[in-house]
């Protein structure tokens, strides 16, 4: 990854947080998946690609926010 893409996603990952902060409330407190619900869903060794930025950031608010609390 060159320092200009670098920077950009930087910028949207600091984003991504501070909104997250500014809307913490609405999250539900607990879990909202049970154990090993996570685990299915992740792949049993990395791609042979790679994925871009967009995707690892869709799969991380699908995937692992629902399994986490929030307090």
């Amino acid at each position: 990854m060159d320092t200009q893409s670098f920077r950009k996603h930087a910028h949207e990952l600091v984003d991504w947080m501070a909104d997250y902060f500014e809307s913490v409330e609405d999250y539900p407190v607990m879990s909202q998946v049970k154990p090993g619900d996570i685990l299915k869903q992740i792949p049993t060794k990395a791609p042979e690609n790679a994925e871009s930025f967009d995707q690892m950031l869709k799969d991380f608010n699908e995937i692992i926010m629902p399994g986490i609390t929030h307090w």
